[in-house]
């Protein structure tokens, strides 16, 4: 495991990088048949779909990730990595106190694992330095609210929440894809919508009910 830091003094520097970069944009589109809700019946279903996503994912790729503290974003980004690294029982901690944890694959790819619930003073984001991270891996960002306008421009947005009145251990997952690449996300979607009852996975229709 790789941490990287940067002095704080450069965070200034950073946040104007990003704004320039082309990873950062004022609008977001989205394609209109890359986009998914589905509820997980369990932990196991959210490890699945953790997997499903981490195979179809790609250098460049960012994962916004949007919850409520207890959703599951860290529990979604642990299976994300160990899927990806082929390494079903690697330690991946919160990056919660570090800001960042990076991961590297036996082919040289780099996976970034940020929090920033503690990201406080936009000083900090020069620890992060976001265009070369894409630039060479995959990033998986939890609490990307605190970006603000440095966010990156195509991400992959998911928001995570508890299904009120359910099992606790159920989530909803709203998942967002961007124009970008889309042929490989709406290739992506369909394949989810064919096979997520399968692993305990039951996808939404836009009304909020089970598909059959």
């Amino acid at each position: 495991m790789i941490l990287l830091r940067l002095p704080p003094s450069l965070g200034s520097l950073a946040c104007r990088r990003l704004r320039a970069s082309r990873w950062v944009s004022s609008v977001r589109c989205m394609h209109s048949d890359a986009r998914i809700d589905l509820i997980s019946t369990g932990p196991e279903a959210s490890d699945r779909l953790a997997e499903f996503i981490a195979s179809a994912s790609a250098p460049g790729d960012a994962f916004l990730l949007y919850g409520e503290v207890g959703a599951g974003k860290s529990h979604f980004s642990r299976a994300f990595i160990r899927a990806a690294l082929k390494e079903p029982c690697l330690d991946v901690p919160s990056p919660t106190y570090l800001l960042q944890n990076t991961y590297e694959d036996a082919t040289g790819r780099l996976y970034h694992h940020y929090d920033l619930y503690r990201l406080t003073d936009p000083s900090s984001l020069a620890r992060l330095d976001l265009p070369s991270a894409l630039a060479a891996g995959t990033c998986l960002i939890e609490w990307p609210e605190r970006l603000g306008a440095c966010a990156p421009a195509h991400p992959v947005t998911l928001r995570i929440a508890c299904v009120a009145g359910a099992a606790e251990e159920r989530r909803l997952f709203s998942l967002s894809f961007p124009d970008r690449d889309a042929a490989r996300w709406v290739q992506v979607v369909r394949a989810l919508r064919a096979l997520g009852h399968r692993v305990g996975l039951d996808v939404q229709d836009q009304s909020g009910d089970a598909q059959a």
